[in-house]
């Protein structure tokens, strides 16, 4: 738990757990929040370390900027099985300036926005859960009906 609420770890890949390659800059991964949320950290475990370059990999929420659900650099220097994440700003010492709320049913993009040659990794987002209540979702509305 944080801060009192229920931690959710979202894990990518294609079949469960599966690595995703990193060598085209292209979508890698969609998560579908299942409530409503707000971004922790966000990362990647390297299944096999690339070549050539790092790549940068991105997680952007559905309607939003480019990274603001995080991004991570995943160096060549790095060893299999090793990860590397980025704190949201929600943290203590988190960086970067992230979307604060995530809505239920609202998707987080995983994508490679600079490849290496041959890498590959499991994409993770990790997220807190708001109560989950009507009033924390944007699309119900309170009636008067008695």
């Amino acid at each position: 738990m944080w801060g009192g609420r229920q931690l959710k770890a979202y894990v990518g890949g294609g079949a469960i757990g599966a690595a995703e390659s990193l060598a085209s800059a292209t979508t890698i991964h969609t998560f579908t929040m299942g409530q409503r949320c707000r971004p922790i950290a966000a990362g990647v475990v390297v299944t096999t370390i690339g070549t050539a370059q790092s790549a940068i990999v991105t997680f952007t929420s559905e309607g939003g900027t480019t990274s603001d659900c995080g991004k991570v650099t995943v160096t060549t220097s790095l060893a299999d099985g090793y990860g590397v994440y980025q704190k949201t700003d929600y943290n203590i010492g988190g960086a970067g300036t992230w979307v604060a709320t995530l809505r239920r049913g609202q998707q987080v993009v995983v994508a490679v926005s600079q490849a290496n040659t041959g890498g590959a990794g499991i994409p993770i987002l990790i997220v807190e859960e708001d109560p989950d209540v009507f009033e924390n979702e944007t699309y119900w509305s309170a009636t008067s009906n008695a």
